[in-house]
């Protein structure tokens, strides 16, 4: 994600997505987000986002094209999985970059090659503990990148709720229900 580029985060409200979005805007890149609630639409402008799309209303793919031109989307950033994938998948621009992070849906996405191919983009996995374990160096430049950021005031930690550990199960359904804005945090004592 960089100056110039166009990126689509996926579960924008979510504390992967409000963080992205925060590292995209610092990197200079024009962030459309999406979510699946008009509170969350809110959040999402509140933390940085230049466009959003309600994707419980709104045809994900069809927005994506009106607020690109019909180029695309030149990076997605994907917790969510599912059928956001499925309408994702097809608005990545030419040489772009589709980053698989998770399954917040509870459904894997499948990809047919061909899709890449015709598209002629990249898919990313993006899994931090296994990229530290096999790239440590990296990890370790890329995590001071974002301190740095940090450090700035451009990021903050997007802390939705902070439940103790008794309440945990409140938290866990807010996760389950997809009702939860930022991250989940459960205090240990």
């Amino acid at each position: 994600m960089g100056q110039g580029e166009t990126v689509l985060i996926l579960g924008a409200a979510g504390g992967v997505g409000l963080a992205a979005i925060q590292v995209a805007k610092a990197r200079g890149a024009r962030v459309v987000a999406a979510a699946g609630s008009a509170e969350k639409l809110a959040i999402i402008h509140e933390a940085g986002a230049d466009e959003a799309i309600d994707y419980s209303v709104e045809s994900l793919r069809q927005r994506a094209s009106d607020v690109t031109a019909g180029h695309g989307f030149d990076v997605v950033v994907d917790p969510v999985g599912g059928d956001a994938f499925d309408a994702a998948v097809r608005s990545v621009a030419w040489g772009g970059r589709y980053l698989v992070v998770g399954f917040a849906s509870g459904r894997i996405g499948s990809l047919s090659a061909n899709r890449a191919l015709l598209g002629g983009f990249s898919l990313i996995g993006v899994y931090y503990g296994k990229f530290r374990e096999q790239e440590p160096g990296r990890a370790a430049l890329l995590s001071s990148r974002i301190e740095s950021l940090y450090e700035a005031g451009l990021v903050k930690i997007p802390v939705g709720r902070i439940f103790p550990l008794e309440n945990a199960v409140e938290g866990l359904l807010l996760l389950e229900n997809r009702r939860a804005i930022g991250k989940i945090v459960v205090a240990m004592s």
